[in-house]
């Protein structure tokens, strides 16, 4: 799990270019609910809106980059949840339709 945070930390770092982090246990609570992979997707994610409006002259604040980030993890876990979903109800069908073709050219499976 120290590995983890210390991927999380750079993660934040590289993101937002700053030196301040989230506490250990905010970045507990989103490892805990989150795979690795989104919680980095998601701070890098956040990088970029706060890149965007620092342009336009309305800096995020702390909380602003916290909140959202959380917000993006939980979008992006939906997704791969749906999409994971998807996924195994087409290779159902794939399946049931292969078998389906087997039967009717002759095939027994007793």
């Amino acid at each position: 799990m120290e590995q983890e945070l210390e991927l999380v930390a750079e993660c934040w770092h590289t993101a937002f270019a700053t030196t301040a982090t989230p506490s250990e246990r905010q970045m507990l609570v989103w490892l805990d609910r989150y795979p690795l992979v989104i919680v980095e997707k998601a701070l890098l994610k956040t990088g970029v809106k706060a890149m965007t409006m620092q342009r336009r002259s309305e800096p995020m604040s702390y909380v602003d980059r916290l909140r959202y980030a959380s917000a993006v993890m939980r979008n992006l876990q939906v997704a791969a949840e749906e999409y994971a979903a998807e996924v195994a109800e087409y290779e159902a069908a794939e399946r049931e339709q292969e078998s389906g073709a087997e039967n009717s050219r002759g095939f027994s499976f007793a």
